[in-house]
């Protein structure tokens, strides 16, 4: 009994010491499958295709999730953490099943979210969601079980996200030609110059319409949208001259003279004399026979290159019969030089890429067959997706970088640092790669078509999150620029 009474208090010490650490143990696995659910339900759409189980899910989770920050270790947070898991798990199995049955909906909503619907097109992008949510909800509460019924419910939604895709797709397409046209009316050019505002107007909504009839292959869209943007334009500076003769500023003899001025310029060009007897008339006649005879001179060296083409193709068949005799030694040091000269291009290339650049400004790294153009200076405020001026500077290079690779497609990447919620994150560096690619589209003039844009938040960081150097390393846009198949079988047979 008496040694019992020594050991007694150490083995009580040790079994509450076990009992603590199992129940400590079993906090923890539920703490991780908490934390699991709750990303499984969001990576699910819970929050989009379940809204009132997640509103309830979201709640629970928080409050498990503030006691276990608060009391970590006690009984009570297993049963706000099983209350969560439950109702997570439920959140979780309603999206799937949303999923499942407004398939369609779900893939017009990626569809208008790739068009940047949110910014482009908000207000339509807001309808759609709006009709989505009241879907949803109805679907929880079991309102909407009739196949016909969830049918035309689910139309509606179709066609106001659809119709979100098509507005930004055109407001993008237009942004250029829509700024053109507010600064031509801002000067008054309606009534200025009315029939070359009229003739832009026109343009603008061919162009509109040609977006609604097609718009993914959009080839005259752009076209009519260029030739909108060049009437607006021309319809201001007819407005600036007709406003300087209203105010004498320019006299009608004033007015001519320019003209006539420009005319003069184009007449030397052409290395033709000017005879002012003669009147312009005669002299615009000669400027376009000028043209005419160039023309012609073109055509003639065009034919006499295809005779040379010809000869050169009947001296590359000679060549190849050789070549069989010769047991393939010519095909094999063809090869060689292609493959020399497409090596040599590739790096004249990179080079001329990386001139491009100060090392504070951006580094250039090859993955494969892709070139990755790292934007380290490339900035934005804490927070932020707005392109600052410095930012817009170095996209100006970049419009430069890009003309080395003409036939490639282009992806822009966003990245965060690891501080901040994750899913805040993903979407801030979302945003942030959009806003690029917004600017190379409407800036840069790059078809929409080659562009594509990601955000990976904080998953693939180049650096330590341990610093604030290597935080600011990690927030970062990449350009991964891709050569098409077809530009890579070309380049070693670019001049």
């Amino acid at each position: 009994m008496q040694t019992l009474k020594i050991f007694y208090p150490a083995h009580l010490f040790m079994l509450l010491t076990c009992l603590f650490s199992a129940n400590t143990l079993a906090q923890s696995t539920l703490e991780k499958n908490l934390q699991h659910t709750y990303e499984v339900a969001l990576s699910n759409d819970a929050k989009i295709l379940a809204p009132r189980a997640w509103a309830a899910a979201a709640k629970k989770y928080q409050r498990a999730m503030n006691a276990i920050a608060t009391a970590p270790g006690e009984e009570r947070n297993e049963k706000l953490i099983a209350g969560a898991l439950a109702q997570l798990t439920l959140a979780n199995n309603q999206s799937l099943k949303a999923k499942e049955l407004i398939g369609d909906v779900l893939k017009q909503r990626d569809a208008a979210l790739r068009a940047d619907a949110e910014t482009m097109a908000r207000k339509d992008w807001q309808r759609g969601e709006q009709r989505l949510k009241s879907l949803t909800i109805n679907i929880e509460r079991g309102k909407v079980t009739a196949p016909s019924t969830l049918r035309d419910r689910s139309n509606t939604v179709i066609a106001a996200f659809d119709k979100a895709e098509l507005n930004a797709l055109t407001n993008q397409l237009l942004i250029r030609a829509r700024g053109a046209e507010a600064l031509a009316s801002f000067g008054n050019a309606e009534k200025l110059a009315p029939k070359t505002f009229e003739r832009a107007e026109k343009l603008l909504q061919a162009a509109i319409l040609s977006m609604q009839q097609q718009r993914y292959d959009n080839a005259e869209a752009i076209s009519l949208a260029n030739q909108s943007e060049s009437e607006f334009k021309h319809a201001t500076q007819l407005t600036l001259m007709v406003q300087q003769t209203k105010n004498k500023e320019l006299s009608t003899e004033d007015l001519l003279l320019i003209w006539e001025n420009r005319l003069l310029k184009i007449n030397a060009a052409a290395g033709l004399d000017y005879d002012a007897l003669n009147g312009w008339d005669t002299t615009a006649d000669n400027i376009i026979a000028n043209i005419n005879n160039a023309n012609t001179r073109i055509t003639s060296l065009q034919s006499l290159l295809v005779e040379g083409r010809d000869y050169i193709g009947s001296l590359e068949e000679e060549l190849r019969l050789a070549d069989q005799q010769l047991g393939g030694t010519l095909a094999e040091r063809d090869e060689l030089i292609v493959r020399q000269e497409q090596q040599a291009r590739s790096l004249e290339r990179l080079t001329q890429l990386e001139k491009l650049f100060q090392p504070s400004e951006a580094s250039v790294v090859r993955e494969g067959r892709s070139i990755v153009l790292r934007l380290s200076g490339l900035q934005f405020a804490s927070g932020s997706s707005v392109l600052n001026d410095a930012s817009i500077q170095l996209l100006k290079k970049v419009a430069q970088a890009v003309v080395l690779y003409p036939d490639s497609v282009i992806l822009v990447e966003g990245h965060t640092d690891a501080s901040g919620p994750k899913d805040l994150n993903a979407r801030l560096s979302e945003d942030r790669a959009n806003t690029v690619m917004r600017y190379m589209i409407g800036d840069m003039r790059i078809e929409p078509r080659r562009l594509t844009a990601i955000g990976h938040g904080s998953n693939r960081p180049i650096t330590l999150n341990s610093s604030a150097a290597g935080r600011a390393e990690n927030r970062r846009i990449d350009l991964v620029i891709t050569p098409t198949p077809e530009a890579s079988r070309n380049l070693g047979r670019i001049n």
